[in-house]
């Protein structure tokens, strides 16, 4: 009786499979025959919306076999557009699957469907996929590939008109990712306000639209705009329940408003987002604690600022996000401050000054790759233009021999005009990438001011506790921590000097031909005057008193008035 029991259940146990596997198939058939029952420009963005549903669902048999179902139906319809559709998203779908971590093993897979999808009768088609190989070689850090393939695929997205592309809204995310990665928040905003225009078919979540336009506004230090596009994420995020939208965006809200000082408006906004998101995103909310007690700590709530510093550590045990560090840094420095614990903070002080010296170095490396990358995507669409151009010059030439030298004499006269514009945007991207080193020389050399001047107020506050000291025992810690903290030793000064040159070329070699005779004190004291520094500012900076300083500039002025007479400082720097 057992093992007739024990057969019976296989026996229903396939019969089950069986039902299942039919089921499952007639689901998938009248998915497909629905999907070509709508209208040619609803029909992408259903496929879309229900394999991006199945793929969040797991289900990896479905999700091909809708797939395979669709391309054979397609191909028997003859409905080719929707058919290398379903051959592209198909093909995202397995790298994605396949290659989850493996940025060469993904490069190599699509890579190798490029011939495949050029031979692509449809320019959408072919511009889609270029779309999505620039995407796979930007994540495997290839910039140069990637400009390339951008910038060839927006101008056929443009020829189309994004209007005309029911799936625009995926593409446009796709450019903002690239410009928002490079620093160039003006073209991320604009790709972003495209995106949301042409999200007719909901294929992007407007709160996540939103809320990317708002980060682009608060880096370029917007704020109006941030928080215009915030409080409209938070109202877009209600009206569909997205509870951790709402959060997100208090939070960029609520820091927004920190950042403009106003402290005690930005606090129920950063408690809204830890609320919401504390559980769910805890690295993003370990931010938010961070913003949160920094308002508390300049509204003097000293206390509760410690906890939520300490519930940061805990939400973000991991110093990964280069981004947790800086502002970790910087609220230990007003901790410690309000605490009256100046040399502690002067240690977070410096350890901030060093991670964002780190930073600053990553940044500057993304403008020059971003610069070589554009320069030579550029160049590699001119010579796409070049070719289509001379291919056009044979033609005319094969088709109207009998006019050959006229011809031949305006395909020369086009192909200097060609070569000089091309020279001319050559020269235009040399020009560029000049201005944006010494943009960047100008800022280094800004930012180390910046940490100068920075050191020195703390090294004011400690003078002045030791003044407030006297008569009494001095703090030994706090004498020995000032007694080090001199400004402009021979390294800094060499470091300075590097950075001074940059900005200001041949300036010490044109000073030494003019002045032979000055001291290397008197050198220095010249480059400071060039930075338009106070007295107070040179003076800690040599480690002198502004007494002293002032008979050293005497002292200057006479020894210069020896070459030459009415000395004026101010004329000299401007010659040198």
């Amino acid at each position: 009786m057992g093992k007739l029991c024990t057969y019976f259940n296989k026996i229903s146990k396939y019969w089950i499979v069986m039902f299942l596997g039919v089921l499952h198939s007639s689901i998938v058939y009248a998915q497909v025959e629905r999907i070509f029952t709508l209208s040619e420009e609803k029909r992408i963005p259903e496929l879309i919306l229900y394999t991006d549903k199945i793929g969040l669902q797991s289900d990896t048999v479905k999700l091909f076999k809708m797939y395979d179902t669709l391309l054979a139906e397609a191909k028997a319809r003859n409905e080719m557009l929707i058919y290398w559709y379903a051959q592209i998203y198909k093909a995202n779908h397995q790298q994605l699957l396949r290659f989850n971590n493996d940025a060469a093993g993904r490069t190599a897979f699509f890579k190798n469907k490029q011939a495949f999808f050029d031979q692509s009768p449809y320019p959408i088609i072919r511009a889609a996929f270029s779309l999505y190989l620039s995407y796979v070689y930007f994540k495997a850090l290839n910039f140069n590939e990637a400009f390339k393939l951008l910038l060839s695929a927006n101008q056929t997205f443009e020829q189309i008109g994004y209007e005309n592309i029911p799936e625009a809204s995926l593409y446009l995310s796709v450019y903002f990712e690239f410009y928002y990665y490079f620093e160039d928040y003006p073209s991320a905003i604009k790709y972003s306000i495209l995106a949301q225009k042409y999200n007719k078919q909901n294929l992007m979540m407007n709160e996540f639209l939103l809320n990317n336009r708002g980060m682009a506004y608060l880096k370029m230090k917007d704020y109006a705009n941030a928080e215009k596009a915030f409080l409209e994420t938070i109202e877009v995020a209600n009206s569909v329940h997205s509870q951790s939208y709402v959060g997100i965006a208090s939070g960029n809200y609520g820091n927004t408003k920190r950042l403009q000082n106003h402290y005690e408006a930005s606090l129920p906004y950063l408690y809204a987002d830890i609320k919401v998101n504390e559980k769910i995103l805890p690295e993003n909310t370990a931010i938010t604690c961070l913003y949160l007690a920094y308002s508390l700590l300049k509204l003097d709530s000293v206390a509760k600022a410690k906890t939520f510093i300490d519930k940061s550590l805990k939400l973000h045990p991991r110093w990964i996000w280069t981004n947790f560090g800086v502002n970790y840094y910087d609220v230990q420095t007003l901790y410690y401050q309000k605490k009256g614990d100046y040399t502690t903070a002067l240690l977070y002080r410096d350890s901030l000054s060093v991670l964002k010296d780190s930073l600053r170095k990553v940044f500057d490396n993304k403008i020059l790759l971003k610069a070589h990358a554009q320069i030579s995507a550029e160049k590699y669409i001119n010579d796409l233009e070049e070719i289509a151009s001379e291919k056009d010059k044979a033609v005319w030439k094969r088709n109207f021999i009998i006019a050959f030298i006229l011809i031949v004499s305006a395909g020369f006269i086009f192909y200097l005009n060609r070569r000089r514009l091309r020279d001319k945007v050559v020269q235009e991207c040399e020009k560029k990438q000049t201005e944006a080193l010494l943009l960047q020389a100008t800022t280094q050399l800004a930012h180390y001011m910046e940490s100068i001047k920075n050191k020195n107020e703390l090294i004011e506050k400690m003078s002045a506790e030791l003044d407030s000291q006297k008569g009494l025992q001095y703090d030994p810690a706090l004498l020995e921590t000032l007694h080090h903290r001199t400004i402009l030793t021979d390294d800094d000064w060499k470091y300075f000097k590097q950075l001074f040159e940059q900005v200001y070329p041949n300036f010490f070699d044109n000073l030494h031909l003019k002045y032979p005779d000055l001291t290397p004190a008197e050198i220095r004291l010249i480059a400071l005057l060039k930075l338009d520094l106070t007295s107070k500012e040179m003076a800690y900076m040599l480690g002198v008193s502004t007494e002293s300083l002032r008979k050293s500039r005497y002292r200057l002025r006479k020894k210069l008035e020896f070459h030459q007479e009415d000395t004026d400082f101010k004329l000299i720097l401007e010659h040198l």
